[in-house]
């Protein structure tokens, strides 16, 4: 007997296409991505190191209101290293997980 594909048997319910689920990159990835695109527009005309005049010049005003806290060895240029650190320590997903630690004591 031909088989025939229109035909639907009862209880065999809605055929619904089978959407593949797209593997995203973590979230981490993505702010490291766009900091450092940010990081690279600002350079873009330099010597890929930031100043307080550039991050201005580049409407990034919280690098540059920031700029001496984020400047750790206060040569006058804060790196993507420097910039990236001084974000990490003020992530408020950093703290969660600092609160969640369990510290162990014997």
């Amino acid at each position: 007997m031909p088989r025939q594909q229109n035909v639907v048997r009862i209880g065999d319910g809605p055929r619904f296409p089978v959407q593949k689920q797209v593997a995203q990159p973590p979230v981490q990835d993505t702010i490291d991505a766009r900091l450092q695109a940010r990081f690279d527009a600002a350079t873009a005309r330099s010597n890929h190191l930031l100043t307080a005049k550039t991050a201005e010049a580049a409407s990034w005003g919280f690098v540059s209101s920031h700029f001496a806290e984020i400047d750790r060895n206060a040569d006058g240029y804060a790196t993507l290293a420097e910039i990236s650190a001084f974000l990490e320590a003020r992530s408020p997903a950093k703290n969660k997980r600092a609160e969640k630690a369990v510290q162990v004591v014997e």
